[in-house]
């Protein structure tokens, strides 16, 4: 929100079995990382992007989104 252009929120849940932490600057994602808590697909999209990606993960295994500037 524009309101704290600055921040960063851990713990978020996802649909599937994910847990997800997010750290953002000047309203733009820093980092994301994508911990899952079973073994899954998750879907990701940054951003305003169609693009989708998907992330196969096993249980315990973490993906870190660090958006290419």
């Amino acid at each position: 929100p524009s309101a704290f252009p600055k921040g960063k929120i851990a713990g978020l849940r996802a649909p599937g079995g994910f847990e997800v932490d997010l750290e953002w600057d000047d309203g733009k994602l820093v980092r994301a990382k994508i911990h899952s808590l079973r073994a899954g697909t998750a879907k990701i999209r940054i951003g305003e992007s169609d693009k989708v990606h998907a992330v196969t993960l096993a249980a315990g295994e973490e993906y870190v989104v660090t958006p290419v500037k």
